[in-house]
């Protein structure tokens, strides 16, 4: 099988280099090295243009690099190629740690201590309880399901029900 990386806006060199250790008899592409289309078999990438797919007659596999295969979801992708993404527990875990910053960004009213810090200006604000912020997730997947993991002790209280969530509906499978 022969892989094509187009991991833009991602550099595509550390998945190639990681690919071909793994896979040494395996031949391995960037975009940069322009490989013969008819010898593509999988795309490992970030997001496609409508028209990529087509450009490889031999496409079997599109992989996604990213936490969804959502951006690899062109009109053009025929019936028989098989569409998967990786699932790094890590990569779920940064984003989720990414989430509860954002979360606790807002119930901690950050932005309005960054403006009155611009101001030379100390006034402290009742500070919300985290036990009072509801957050919300849209989407359950790898990396839903690891929002509330790293925010329970933080924003969840055993019993407490602040975190809660909405599976995205089932796909069905190609």
């Amino acid at each position: 099988m022969a892989i094509l990386v187009l991991s833009s806006p991602l550099p595509a060199q550390p998945f190639v280099d990681a690919l071909r250790a793994l896979a040494p008899g395996v031949p391995v592409w960037s975009e940069a090295d322009d490989p013969p289309v008819e010898k593509v078999e999988a795309l490992l990438a970030w997001r496609l243009k409508p028209g990529t797919v087509p450009r490889y007659p031999q496409l079997r596999v599109l992989c996604s690099v990213g936490a969804g295969a959502e951006k690899l979801l062109v009109e053009d992708v025929p019936d028989h190629v098989s569409v998967t993404r990786v699932v790094d527990p890590l990569q779920a875990q940064e984003i989720a740690q990414y989430v509860l910053a954002c979360t606790l960004r807002f119930t901690r009213e950050l932005p309005l201590y960054e403006q009155q810090q611009s101001r030379a200006e100390w006034r402290r604000h009742p500070v919300r309880p985290a036990s009072r912020c509801r957050v919300g997730l849209l989407g359950l997947g790898a990396v839903g399901q690891a929002a509330p993991r790293a925010s329970r002790s933080t924003l969840r209280r055993r019993g407490d029900r602040s975190t809660t969530g909405w599976p995205a509906a089932r796909r069905r499978a190609r």
